[in-house]
């Protein structure tokens, strides 16, 4: 699973299509405005969706 935001680096999406062209499955999941998903970007410290992400029992 990878989290992406429609903000984040150049070099951040070359990273993602390089897993993607990889890897038979990704899951991707788009944050829009998080940028590189540090406070500074997010506007927040928070990050519900990587904490339920994390506790689920079995990966998506």
């Amino acid at each position: 699973m990878i989290f992406t935001s429609d903000n984040d680096s150049e070099l951040a999406r070359k990273n993602i299509k390089t897993l993607v062209d990889t890897f038979e499955k990704v899951r991707i999941d788009n944050f829009p405005n998080h940028g590189h998903f540090i406070p500074e970007h997010m506007g927040t410290e928070a990050f519900p969706e990587l904490l339920q992400e994390l506790l689920k029992d079995e990966p998506s």
